[in-house]
């Protein structure tokens, strides 16, 4: 915070001025010679200035923000180290742009569709960013990155987890080109700071596997390579507030496992679109594929993540008959849900919000008050040293 000079009434202004002439008046009688006398008041003059700049002025702003021996934040490695230990309290709930965006609303910081239905907010929050790389203003979803910088600090502020995932826009073997996306991936990573340039600790996801991507065709070996050229070229950009995950869609058939070195955390996107499947084959599939993830997480010195939901909540006991019997059986760090956006008419949602049936919201709140799962409300210290 800026230093600021207090001032007194004119009177003392007026006794001041009437000093200073007095001072000057003494000063010109020891030194008669005015060239000298000017040189010498020119010296004090410089003097002064170079004291003054050397205190700051009182314009710096103090960073509070340690990095660590890793080379990270601590804050950063905190998250790090704790979402290993927080899997013993229970299950992060979250929903991807959760706290930016709703049915019927966007970029208001203060609601979030979870929050309507249950008077707590999401533990997670996730947002996508690609095109941050190319100097673009919004993301694929239409949301500004503007607005997504400033909702990642608040629920920072609020200890939330925040997630991000990034996608190279093309295949390349061009280090230069690399070197210039990530050169504005760190740009972003470090605007992600409040006024005290305590910077939001972020969990990213490289190149997700998703269906369609260009990257979903390489090999193993390919897929490592790539993933390590982008993360090393961040860490040479000294990135201090983000760690690494690695994330794939499931497939329908097996987990393809390219798990490559410096993770920390693995997440698996399950969603099924509107009509594209039903409660019983969803819960059938996650009792088999959630223990495959969570084995993979442990050995990989990860934690385990699950990206899900089924769009539209045609199953009305989706949330405490389908979905949190197949949590309770397997040890996941946390659990994000699709996003709600656009229109209730439209039916692009993953979690309930006000108005749609009460079946659906009293199958949430059952949901909510189990105790294995971890609303924004009981997650604490996050970022804290333990």
């Amino acid at each position: 915070m800026n230093d600021r000079m207090q001032r007194g009434s004119f009177g003392d202004i007026a006794l001041n001025t009437n000093a200073s002439s007095l001072r000057t008046e003494t000063f010109n009688s020891f030194f008669p010679n005015s060239n000298l006398m000017k040189s010498i008041k020119l010296f004090i003059l410089l003097t002064a200035v170079l004291l003054l700049c050397s205190c700051g002025g009182g314009k710096g702003k103090k960073s509070y923000d340690k990095v660590g021996l890793d080379g990270l934040t601590e804050r950063t490695e905190n998250l790090r180290d704790n979402l290993k230990t927080y899997v013993n309290k229970g299950i992060m709930i979250g929903q991807m742009y959760g706290t930016i965006e709703g049915i019927g609303w966007k970029n208001d910081s203060a609601r979030s569709d979870i929050y309507e239905i249950t008077n707590d907010n999401p533990a997670v929050v996730g947002y996508r960013i690609d095109g941050i790389e190319s100097g673009a203003d919004i993301n694929p979803d239409s949301l500004r990155f503007a607005d997504i910088r400033k909702n990642v600090i608040d629920y920072f502020h609020r200890n939330g987890l925040i997630l991000m995932s990034w996608a190279m826009p093309e295949q390349t073997d061009d280090d230069k080109q690399i070197d210039l996306w990530t050169q504005e991936l760190a740009k972003f990573f470090d605007s992600l700071q409040d006024q005290y340039g305590i910077k939001a600790p972020v969990v990213l996801f490289v190149n997700p596997l998703h269906q369609g991507t260009w990257y979903s065709s390489l090999s193993k070996d390919d897929y490592e390579d790539m993933f390590e050229k982008v993360t090393d070229a961040l860490k040479d950009k000294e990135v201090t507030n983000v760690i690494y995950g690695y994330s794939e869609e499931w497939n329908g058939q097996q987990l393809r496992g390219f798990y490559p070195d410096g993770i920390s955390v693995i997440n698996l996107t399950y969603l099924l679109h509107a009509n594209s499947g039903n409660g019983d084959e969803y819960a059938v599939t996650l009792n088999r594929v959630l223990p495959q993830l969570a084995s993979a997480a442990s050995d990989n010195d990860a934690v385990a993540g699950l990206t899900t939901g089924i769009e539209g909540l045609s199953d009305s006991t989706f949330f405490s008959s389908r979905l949190l019997p197949c949590l309770h059986k397997t040890r996941l760090s946390y659990v994000m849900f699709g996003p709600n956006h656009g229109d209730f008419k439209d039916g692009h949602y993953y979690v309930p919000y006000p108005g749609i049936s009460n079946d659906l919201i009293h199958d949430f709140t059952n949901f909510y008050n189990d105790p294995l799962t971890v609303f924004l409300s009981s997650l604490n210290g996050l970022y804290l040293k333990h």
